[in-house]
């Protein structure tokens, strides 16, 4: 009876022991473990249960569809609709690809629909920060408006059920989908995109490919919004705009860093109205607004 009582308590100081050297740990894995279950049924809330096909996608597409990569096309913020058209077309061979062509025939209908439906409800980002050339944008924006792309890819460009998203894709992606249309290696059902790119030159299709990838998607906007620090540029007036740029040159306008005075110092005249008119019109998810 006095050993099993010796044992007992010699058992419970080494328990109080361990729990005063190591308690901070325990409850710190604990901690984290709940914190992790949390975040998997987060994620299985937003994507469907395991096993989610688009861990596959991010290979090559990104997180959530984000690509990041200027040759892969973002899935993010993409219409369902025109996702699960693809996904057939892929899956049939109307849209030959040697990767997506085997992933999207291992998949059901079902899966097809979760997949879109999952990529349709990320937030669309530029898929790459690129370098405005704006005389090369402005000319790519002239282009797009007089073929009226907006008529079939819808306002700002970001896509409906019949078309994707334009604005924000990688620039070089862009630019290789007009040349395959233009050659006919790939069809859209109605050819129209066919007859569009036959029209375009390489200069046209370098400068298009640019302007798009140049354009905040509608819902990203926000973040491009005026700060206390600048004024908000896209949509601006473009005679302010001119008249601005020019007093910021001529000295006329000060700038309290001196990085515009810096960075308009060597625009030409034909410079300035090719930015304000490049400017005057980007697609930026806001109406109106006034440089300060």
């Amino acid at each position: 009876m006095k050993r099993a009582w010796i044992i007992g308590v010699v058992v419970v100081a080494a328990v109080s022991a361990a729990g005063v050297l190591f308690g901070r740990d325990l409850y710190g894995y604990y901690r984290f473990g709940k914190a992790l279950d949390r975040e998997v049924d987060a994620l299985k809330a937003d994507a469907g249960p395991w096993p989610q096909p688009q861990e596959t996608c991010f290979i090559c597409h990104g997180p959530r569809g984000q690509s990041g990569n200027g040759g892969y096309p973002a899935l993010s913020g993409q219409p369902a609709a025109y996702l699960e058209a693809q996904l057939r077309a892929f899956a049939s061979d109307r849209r030959p690809d040697p990767s997506m062509g085997p992933l999207a025939r291992g998949m059901d209908e079902q899966q097809m629909k979760l997949l879109a439906a999952y990529f349709a409800r990320q937030a669309p980002v530029q898929n790459e920060k690129i370098r405005v050339d704006a005389a090369l944008a402005a000319r790519g924006m002239t282009v797009v408006q007089a073929r009226s792309c907006v008529a079939c890819h819808g306002a700002g460009l970001a896509g409906n059920e019949r078309a994707p998203r334009l604005a924000g894709q990688g620039e070089a992606y862009l630019a290789d989908q007009l040349v395959a249309f233009r050659a006919g290696k790939r069809h859209d059902e109605t050819g129209a995109m066919n007859g569009v790119a036959a029209a375009l030159s390489d200069e046209d299709i370098r400068a298009v490919a640019h302007y798009l990838a140049s354009i905040v998607p509608a819902h990203a906007a926000a973040a491009t919004a005026s700060t206390d620090r600048a004024p908000r540029l896209a949509n601006h007036d473009e005679a302010d705009l001119v008249k601005q740029i020019t007093a910021i040159k001529t000295g006329n306008r000060a700038d309290s860093a001196s990085a515009m005075h810096a960075a308009v110092a060597r625009l030409s005249g034909d410079d300035i109205r090719a930015v304000a008119y490049y400017l005057a019109n980007v697609s930026s998810g806001h109406e109106g607004g006034s440089v300060r």
